[in-house]
C-alpha cells in the first residue's frame, strides 16, 4: 500500500512529478512567505500565491479552492484598503499583523496540503533518488511522514477511549486530561519512530546495493512550463540582486 503525507490520496486531475511539487514549495516559501525581490517580483508574487488555487481545482478539491480564493483576496482587500481607513491604534497594528502573517504563510501551507494529499511516500522516494539526494537525507525525511499519519490515527483512538471512561472537556475527570494523553502520546511516539525506522531500512533504504522502486515518474510539459517559470523567477531576482 502506498502512503500519502498526510493518509488521504487525492487522484485525478492534473499529475505534477515529485521534484515540480517539492520545487514549487521552496519557490513559494522564497517569493511568497519571505517575500524575495519586493515589488520587483511582484507579477512572480502573484503568480505563485494564486497556484495552489489551481492546483486544487486540477485534482477536484473544490472545498480547497474555494476556502483558500475567498480568504486570500478578501485578507488582501482588507490590507490595502481597509487597514489605511482605521485610526491608528492596537486594533489597526493587530488586524495588519493578522493579514501579514496569513498572506504570507498560508499560501505555502496551501502547498505543502496540496503535495501531501497527492504524493506518496514511494513517490517521494523516487524522486530524490533521481536527483541523487542522499539516503542520509531521504530516510529521515520518510520516517516523518509516515509518522504524521500513523500519530494521527494514534491520537483519534487514545481520545476515543479518553471519551469512553468519561475523561474529557466538561466532564467528571477532565481534570485529568492532559494526563491520559500526554503520557500515552509520548509512548506511541517512541513506539511509531522505532517501528517506521526499522520498516523503512527493511524496504531497502540504507542499504550497500541501489534500492530500485516501483513508482515511473517524468517530467511532463507542465512540470516544464512551472519549473520554467520557477527558474525565470530566479533569473530575475538574481538581476536585481546584482544590480543593486
Amino acid at each position: 500500500m502506498a502512503y500519502t503525507f498526510m493518509g488521504n490520496k487525492v487522484s485525478g486531475g492534473l499529475h505534477l512529478d515529485p521534484r515540480t511539487k517539492i520545487t514549487l514549495l521552496i519557490a513559494l516559501s522564497v517569493f511568497v512567505m519571505a517575500n524575495a525581490g519586493g515589488n520587483c517580483l511582484i507579477i512572480f508574487y502573484f503568480f505563485f500565491a494564486l497556484l495552489p488555487f489551481f492546483l486544487f481545482l486540477s485534482v477536484g478539491s473544490y472545498k480547497r479552492s474555494v476556502i483558500y480564493i475567498v480568504l486570500l483576496p478578501s485578507l488582501y482587500i482588507i490590507s490595502i484598503k481597509i487597514l489605511p481607513l482605521l485610526a491608528p491604534g492596537i486594533i489597526q497594528y493587530l488586524l495588519l499583523a493578522i493579514c501579514g502573517i496569513v498572506l504570507r504563510f498560508v499560501p505555502t501551507v496551501a502547498m505543502a496540503l496540496y503535495i501531501s494529499s497527492t504524493m506518496t511516500v514511494s513517490e517521494f522516494i523516487a524522486g530524490m533518488m533521481k536527483i541523487h539526494i542522499s539516503e542520509k537525507i531521504i530516510i529521515p525525511f520518510t520516517v516523518i511522514f509516515r509518522f504524521i499519519p500513523t500519530f494521527i490515527e494514534e491520537i483519534r483512538s487514545i481520545w476515543n477511549a479518553m471519551r469512553m471512561r468519561d475523561v474529557r472537556i466538561g466532564g467528571k475527570k477532565s481534570s485529568k486530561i492532559l494526563e491520559y494523553l500526554l503520557i500515552p502520546s509520548i509512548t506511541c511516539t517512541v513506539r511509531i519512530a522505532d517501528e517506521l525506522s526499522a520498516a523503512s531500512l527493511a524496504r531497502g533504504l540504507g542499504g550497500p546495493v541501489r534500492r530500485t522502486n516501483m513508482c515511473v515518474i517524468r517530467l511532463n510539459i507542465f512540470d516544464w512550463i512551472l519549473l520554467g517559470i520557477v527558474l525565470a523567477a530566479c533569473i530575475w531576482w538574481a538581476l536585481g540582486v546584482f544590480a543593486l
